[in-house]
């Protein structure tokens, strides 16, 4: 009962993620029409947001309602489970990266001394380079964590499937 309980935690802690990250998957889904990178990851975003609210239905419907889930249900959380498997693995591998860059003096160094002398052309002027390090450190302070949780919810996710399978009609 105890990995229910840490589910359902986990669970409420993601589905503000996924409110926030389907807001950003639709704009980006629209924007990314003439840009297939962009559309690649507005996907693979909205894979991530489905397989949350997927597996928030299946945990207040099926498990703690005890009512039978649609088989669809199951494949909709396998399916968006493996690519955010993949999409939180890379995210965890980046941010890990970034941050032992940021703790590294010599090669943060080097970033900046890059940074101020060919800044990005889709950066807005005014922005100065301790300013994008900063917003970059905060975004690394969200999303590690983030990734962090919803890879151990997965995790959960394909135990308490295994578990209820006889929620599943088929």
């Amino acid at each position: 009962m105890k990995i229910l309980s840490i589910y359902r935690i986990l669970t409420i802690i993601l589905l503000p993620f996924a409110i926030l990250f389907g807001f950003e998957s639709v704009i980006s889904i629209f924007a990314g029409i003439g840009n297939p990178t962009v559309m690649l990851s507005a996907v693979i975003l909205a894979c991530v947001v489905i397989y949350i609210f997927a597996s928030a239905v299946f945990l207040y419907k099926g498990i703690l309602k005890n009512s039978p889930c649609k088989a669809t249900l199951k494949d909709w959380i396998k399916i968006n489970a493996v690519i955010a498997i993949i999409f939180s693995v890379l995210a965890i591998i980046s941010c890990v990266s970034i941050l032992y860059f940021f703790s590294n003096k010599d090669m943060y160094a080097k970033f900046l001394a890059v940074l101020n002398e060919s800044k990005p052309a889709n950066l807005p002027a005014n922005i100065t380079s301790p300013e994008l390090m900063a917003a970059m450190h905060n975004a690394i302070l969200i999303m590690l964590p983030f990734s962090i949780v919803l890879f151990v919810h997965i995790l959960i996710t394909y135990q308490l499937m295994k578990k209820y399978a006889a929620l599943f009609l088929k």
